[in-house]
């Protein structure tokens, strides 16, 4: 029966107990008062009529009081011993009192307003005492307000009486339900168990060749002996009882020899261990295995929703999927019984431990592996039942014969189980990807959004978004920046697709409301169907992707990148001055102080021995003023600024004037500058009178590739710059994003021109300068996202589930022990570490290189080994504007000086 039944009725019947006890004694002290005290200023002012009334109401409500604390310690005593006798008494009582509570409050109600002199005589009769209507003018009664005040203090006698009766019908149904469940687990109990053993109560199922309508989708093996199967009590529910037309009965079992215990699993490894768990649900239908004897498996039809399994249920969702788009998925709008995915929930809140996973990809709140609950003691097991028989209904073979028919996709295996439960809190999202990794079959999703009495609203972000596809210029699919079907979470919600390789795009959309008073949360089960294993029915070998994965294509990513131009000019020399013409035109754009030689010899120095560096305030200052003021404009105008009147911006946020969207989404997203077809712009004296969106374009076009910069790098490098590629780059809050990738064959030197306006710290302050040691605040707290973060190349790892991404806590840590946020500010260090869809804290390594927070006018420059992977973590919804920047990709060669050259 449901543990918490019984903790309702024990805790109302001992509240019952004991606040009865109290307002009994209490009306008992006033009753003796009015007996006995015949010297009391009310009763000297009343006749004796009055004080008898008076004196036998008093009476009545304690003997009331009595005997409702009696009934609620029978009660009480008889949930504690498991007597149904006593909790019957209790339930007729608590029946009796409800019926006498609600028609005594309906007879005050009626009386009170419908006779006048009620209230005309209870009004006299205080005014007639002097110092009780004083006491009552303090509250503002006088004998002018009486009569309202009566009806005021009826209403709210009325407003009370109707909650406590409205409470006492839910008990009085709780009481009814427990005493039931009680009175059917004790009633035909044997009175005398046999010498030899002691009874046990079974069920005895029918034949399932007696059925009257053969199920398409039935997977059980036929018989022609009597089924049974011992269970223990309350293991199967009233419905699923009638659902398998069970019949009750009892048996002895028979007395065997004790025999040495089996070693235990262990359990301390479980948060790291994915392991493979074949349960009693889930045995494959044609096993010819005889190694270990196995119990006949229970019949899980009963957990799913009616008419699920239904043929023409099934062959609707069939057609339904073959058809859908972008890519075939099917949706089951409830798949379970409520009462099964409630408690599921409730037992997920209160058992399950959530950690929370962030990576390049997704940030989420996470078990572990449900698959270990197998490993689990029997103590650990009995607070998690339903959550198990919701885990072995879904890989049931019932279910999974359910799934090839819509689908038809293949065997499915019944003992690789992949599965864990999910909570995405505020900020928390998954980006874009195919699903495809090993042998996954069917990615699925069942939803339990929080609150469950309120209707997830579209608003609050969560939204599964499936997108299409197209063929890039080499003939490969990818999915296009914006999505085609969205899908909000709803309760008891089931979606499932068959993973398909460069199709099955989907990401999860961020969501943007907070928990609040009412625990707003996304709270969902999903995880995979794999194809058959080895050992199983309908395994076909290893498989063979003709379509290279979301993740096979991060790893084959490539630079295209540009030359430069023809000139007569020698290649630049790391000790070698710059040229005049050259410090004319970088002094056009940058700050003079990183023109100075001694500055530079500095730089150069000190990058030698770091292989980074990050320059603040690298742009003159009407430069850097005209960008901040202008980039914060063009967000306010694009409807992505601080006051945006939607939390998730729209997918074509931020295109139009000039921009467009770069993807595919599965490497990147991001918005790009138009191309000009003007030709090359002619340059503005002084620059910083150009319109924003140009003088960016000037950075990107003119300054980053000119051979000015060229030779500005290398003397601060000591690399020569060979080949170049220049974008700018704006991320878009809720949108922008770039995935790890990495250059496998060769070093490249990035510079990256950060240009985001920062959150003002204060009045007349907007994040200019660096301010250290100042309170955090917006992108330097790290809530926005948006931070360059460059991590260590990775083994290749045995298990190809895993993700090669790098995770990031609180704050973020360069490769050597500085942290900087936006404005150059030092800050706490952090440990990093790859993290699996499995709990693995103990495996953790500090991956992490470099991260840097977005910040305004500042120049990140990194020699970035082979290997070494790079992104831009996704830009959340709750930024207050876009996330700016200018990024120069360069292929470099190393400098050699003859050393015995003279010169």
């Amino acid at each position: 029966m449901p543990r918490w039944n019984r903790t309702v009725v024990l805790v109302a019947s001992f509240t019952g107990a004991l606040l009865n006890s109290v307002l009994a004694i209490q009306l008992f002290a006033l009753w003796r008062s009015l007996k006995w005290d015949s010297e009391s200023e009310w009763e000297g002012s009343l006749d004796s009529w009055t004080v008898n009334v008076l004196s036998l109401l008093g009476g009545l409500s304690a003997a009331y009081f009595v005997t409702a604390a009696v009934a609620s310690s029978i009660g009480f005593a008889g949930i504690v011993k498991g007597t149904p006798t006593y909790i019957r008494f209790y339930r007729d009582f608590s029946a009796a009192d409800f019926t006498f509570c609600t028609i005594s409050t309906l007879f005050v109600t009626y009386a009170s307003f419908s006779y006048y002199s009620v209230r005309s005589r209870i009004c006299e009769e205080l005014s007639r005492h002097g110092d009780l209507m004083r006491d009552l003018a303090e509250i503002g009664l006088s004998p002018e307000n009486c009569e309202q005040w009566f009806e005021r203090a009826v209403m709210v006698f009325v407003g009370i009486m109707f909650v406590i009766i409205f409470i006492r019908l839910h008990l009085l149904i709780v009481v009814s339900n427990y005493y039931l469940q009680v009175s059917r687990i004790s009633r035909d109990l044997p009175s005398r168990p046999h010498k030899d053993g002691t009874f046990q109560r079974i069920y005895l199922l029918p034949n399932p060749t007696t059925a009257a309508r053969v199920d398409p989708l039935d997977v059980r093996l036929e018989s022609t002996a009597l089924v049974y199967a011992p269970v223990a009590l309350g293991d199967l529910s009233e419905r699923e009882v009638k659902g398998l037309n069970a019949r009750e009965a009892w048996f002895i079992m028979a007395k065997t020899h004790p025999r040495s215990p089996s070693p235990e699993p262990k359990t301390s490894g479980l948060k790291r261990l994915k392991v493979r768990h074949q349960s009693s649900a889930s045995i494959p239908e044609d096993s010819t295995s005889t190694s270990t004897p196995t119990a006949t498996p229970r019949d899980l039809t009963a957990c799913f929703s009616s008419n699920l399994f239904d043929a023409a249920h099934v062959g609707e969702l069939a057609a339904s999927y073959a058809t859908s788009q972008p890519f075939k998925h099917a949706l089951v709008e409830k798949l379970f019984h409520d009462e099964l995915l409630q408690q599921v929930k409730d037992e997920c809140l209160s058992e399950l431990h959530f950690t929370e996973k962030e990576t390049d990809i997704y940030k989420v709140n996470q078990t572990g592996d449900l698959a270990s609950l197998s490993y689990l003691t029997e103590q650990q097991v009995a607070l998690l039942p339903n959550l198990i028989k919701l885990r072995d209904a879904l890989y049931s073979p019932k279910f999974r014969q359910f799934l090839r028919a819509v689908t038809g996709c293949g065997p499915l295996s019944g003992v690789k189980q992949d599965m864990s439960v999910n909570t995405y809190r505020k900020g928390c999202h998954l980006l874009n990807h195919d699903d495809v990794i090993g042998t996954r079959r069917v990615s699925y999703i069942l939803y339990m959004p929080l609150p469950h009495c309120r209707l997830w609203q579209r608003e609050w972000g969560g939204a599964l978004e499936l997108y299409p596809v197209r063929e890039n210029a080499h003939g490969a699919l990818e999915p296009e920046p914006i999505p085609a079907k969205s899908i909000p979470p709803s309760w008891n919600q089931f979606v499932f697709f068959e993973v398909q390789p460069g199709r099955s795009f989907h990401s999860v959309e961020e969501v943007v409301i907070g928990e609040d008073e009412d625990g707003r949360q996304r709270l969902s089960i999903s995880g995979w169907f794999h194809a058959a294993q080895p050992g199983e029915d309908g395994y076909d070998g290893e498989v063979v992707q003709s379509v290279p994965s979301s993740r096979e294509q991060l790893t084959s990513t490539s630079t295209e990148f540009k030359s430069y131009s023809d000139s007569e000019e020698a290649s630049p020399l790391p000790d070698s001055p710059l040229a005049e013409n050259h410090v004319s035109f970088l002094s056009e754009f940058l700050n003079p102080a990183y023109l100075q030689k001694r500055t530079m010899k500095a730089l150069a120095t000190r990058f030698a021995i770091e292989s980074s560096l990050e320059l603040y305030d690298f742009l003159s200052e009407p430069i850097a003023a005209k960008l901040d003021a202008g980039l914060r404009e063009l967000d306010e105008r694009d409807g992505l600024g601080k006051n945006r009147p939607s939390p998730v911006p729209p997918h074509t946020a931020g295109t139009g004037s000039g921009w467009r969207v770069k993807g595919p989404p599965h490497k990147w997203r991001y918005n790009v500058l138009e191309p000009t077809t003007r030709g090359p712009s002619t340059a503005v004296s002084p620059r910083a009178a150009q319109a924003p969106r140009e003088l960016i374009r000037s950075l990107q076009d003119q300054l980053l590739p000119s051979l000015a910069f060229r030779a500005w790098l290398a003397a601060i490098s000591s690399l020569l710059p060979l080949r170049y590629a220049v974008e700018a780059r704006r991320f878009c809050p809720g949108l922008g994003y770039t995935l790890a990738t990495s250059e496998e064959k060769e070093a490249r030197l990035d510079a990256v021109l950060s240009l985001t306006p920062q959150a003002d710290r204060a009045a007349g302050t907007k994040g200019k300068g660096r301010e250290r040691g100042s309170h955090p605040v917006g992108w330097q707290t790290g809530e926005w996202g948006g931070w360059e973060c460059y991590m260590a190349p990775h083994d290749e790892e045995d298990d190809p589930a895993v993700y090669r991404s790098g995770s990031r806590k609180k704050s973020e840590q360069n490769g050597h022990g500085h942290v900087a946020d936006g404005n150059g500010s030092a800050g706490s260090s952090h440990e990093n570490g790859e993290f699996e869809m499995e709990d693995s804290e103990d495996e953790e390594e500090d991956a992490t290189l470099l991260t840097s927070q977005p910040g305004f006018n500042r120049l990140l420059l990194v020699l970035r080994d082979e290997g070494v992977m790079r992104f831009v973590k996704y830009v959340s919804a709750a930024a207050e504007g876009s996330r700016w920047d200018v990024c120069g990709e360069y292929e470099v060669g190393m400098i050699e000086i003859d050393e015995s050259d003279d010169d």
